[in-house]
């Protein structure tokens, strides 16, 4: 408050509501008190925001890297590249010509004369509208805005959100729902899928156990399992196998590549890019491999207060949840060839981000309390305007 001037009114807009009631709060004791006594020197008011609109202060509390570039620079990019081409595009789809020229002008639709996929999307008009970037969009069930992709851009859509991880029918539709939508993209993506030869070459033939045991999960980090999988093609940087970590009441998995099983190279990988990013769990569950029963590795979680779990012998399947894991990630491993550990990353994105039976839903969702921005995002939809330094300067100046 120091930075203000006395005797100089300002406003304060806030998504903090009960803030509003400070100005006219009475009665008050102890540290509330004297917080209301400090601020009768100062001339204000306050205005309640809500937070999803507080956009304001989220960009200033999270300076923008790229703050002075021209604002055409976060409007939409289209496969081929053009910020405008996914609004050319959606004029050149009869169809959603049609839909959006009924939007514009609340002209009256002749349904005897429409396409079926027209009658489908303006049976939802309430759930569309034109932008301020001149895109057609849908309001999803979480009242987010997508973009209604043209009938040309559908497949190029679905192969740039497929290639990722060649994941099923289901999560890559749940993928594409994240930034577009158009009526038929579940069979659109159920033809691609059941065509896509990689597929075909790499899945497995699914079967199904009963567990022989549920292991009660209270909280978020409580349980981590740890497994080694490989020996996989080795790589230029010498690894050829693969420590796998999933965290089990959000399903989120952690994979990172390393060259060999010992102890030492295992115990190291799980304090460095597990304890030390997600915090120290209660339990760890392994299987009873070498490296998970060497006096090393036991002293290391004995260290940190860990108690360790191990699966039942010659019953790996007792851990699941890990099993399930890992056959999806050598499948997908699989479809990137000699590039497995390059492709890493991105599969481990496209795994997070999918919804999970389970919990139905999004490991990255439960984990971060948000959705993930995609890759397929930029080339799919407007982004929102940035406000950055520079506009934020100019509508202070103007008020």
């Amino acid at each position: 408050m120091e930075t203000i001037p006395l005797g100089r009114r300002f406003h304060i807009e806030t998504d903090h509501k009960p803030l509003q009631w400070l100005k006219t709060a009475r009665d008050t004791r102890g540290k509330l008190a004297r917080w209301v006594i400090r601020l009768q020197e100062y001339d204000f008011s306050i205005g309640h925001v809500p937070g999803k609109e507080n956009v304001m202060a989220d960009y200033l509390s999270r300076p923008d890297m790229e703050a002075d570039l021209p604002l055409t620079a976060y409007a939409v990019n289209s496969l081929e590249g053009d910020p405008l081409e996914l609004v050319r595009q959606q004029k050149a789809d009869p169809n959603l010509r049609e839909v959006i020229r009924v939007i514009k002008e609340g002209a009256d639709a002749d349904k005897r004369t429409m396409d079926k996929e027209v009658i489908t999307l303006l049976r939802q008009k309430e759930r569309l509208r034109v932008n301020s970037y001149g895109v057609l969009t849908w309001q999803d069930d979480d009242e987010n805005w997508v973009a209604v992709i043209p009938k040309d851009w559908r497949r190029k859509v679905i192969h740039e959100c497929h290639q990722v991880a060649h994941t099923g029918i289901a999560r890559t539709t749940d993928l594409l729902r994240q930034s577009a939508y158009w009526p038929s993209m579940r069979d659109d993506v159920a033809e691609y899928v059941l065509t896509c030869q990689q597929c075909q070459l790499m899945k497995s033939d699914r079967y199904t156990q009963p567990p022989l045991q549920s292991i009660l999960v209270t909280a978020v980090g409580d349980l981590w399992s740890v497994d080694v999988m490989g020996p996989f093609p080795q790589t230029a940087s010498g690894n050829q196998y693969l420590l796998v970590m999933t965290e089990h009441a959000t399903r989120w998995v952690d994979a990172v590549s390393i060259a060999d099983q010992r102890a030492r190279t295992v115990t190291e990988v799980v304090i460095r890019h597990n304890l030390a990013c997600h915090g120290i769990p209660k339990m760890i569950l392994t299987h009873q491999s070498p490296c998970f029963e060497s006096d090393e590795f036991k002293a290391r979680l004995k260290q940190f207060g860990i108690k360790r779990i191990r699966t039942t012998p010659y019953h790996p399947q007792t851990n699941g949840l890990t099993e399930r894991n890992n056959r999806t990630l050598k499948e997908w491993l699989a479809s990137k060839g000699g590039n497995w550990e390059k492709e890493l990353p991105l599969i481990l994105l496209a795994h997070r981000s999918s919804t999970q039976g389970t919990t139905k839903k999004s490991p990255f969702l439960l984990m971060y309390g948000r959705q993930p921005r995609l890759p397929m995002h930029n080339k799919t939809w407007p982004q929102q305007q940035k406000w950055t330094t520079t506009r934020l300067r100019k509508r202070g100046e103007r008020q």
